[in-house]
């Protein structure tokens, strides 16, 4: 979904497709989308998301897939606390 000058990737969350699981096909997905936003947005430097700080497996994935952590968190997730991370774009 894009609006505005924002970008959301919509996250399907693989616990509820325990089968998708350690396939690598979450880190396929960030490192694909890199490209796609050097493309269509090479005007920002990075993108920015947040993963809940109980879900390590997602944190590895995104750092697999380019991102890194921050050192701040965000602590008003619904969820509890949230890393921050950043993946350049430029």
């Amino acid at each position: 979904m894009i609006t505005g000058q924002k970008f959301s990737l919509v996250n399907y969350p693989t616990k509820y497709a325990p089968a998708l699981q350690g396939k690598g096909m979450g880190t396929q997905a960030v490192v694909a989308i890199f490209p796609y936003l050097k493309v269509n947005y090479g005007n920002y430097n990075a993108i920015y998301l947040t993963v809940n700080c109980k879900n390590l497996g997602a944190k590895a994935c995104y750092q697999k897939g380019g991102f890194e952590s921050l050192d701040d968190e965000y602590l008003g997730g619904a969820e509890g606390a949230q890393y921050i991370m950043r993946g350049t774009i430029a």
